[in-house]
């Protein structure tokens, strides 16, 4: 009955270090897991921001085009 109790009363203080290890492992592979992941969540915002940036030069020259005949910007006359 002693040995039950010193087990009990030994689990009541905190974890025991096999319990401890299993915690800080699961979480050191969940961190190495998810981290690319953010790299990547990063890299797709930069693409999203290039793909607008390159639809809006296209309606920018669009409209120029427009405004000017069906020339494009940087065309000079007489020069193609």
């Amino acid at each position: 009955m002693s040995r039950h109790v010193q087990r009990t009363s030994r689990r009541l203080n905190g974890f025991s270090r096999l319990e401890f290890l299993t915690v800080v492992t699961v979480t050191a592979v969940l961190t190495v897991i998810t981290v690319p992941d953010l790299g990547d969540s990063a890299d797709e915002a930069r693409c999203g921001e290039l793909e607008l940036s390159l639809f809006q030069l296209r309606q920018a020259i669009d409209r120029y085009a427009r405004d000017h005949n069906g020339k494009l910007p940087g065309h000079v006359a007489g020069h193609v």
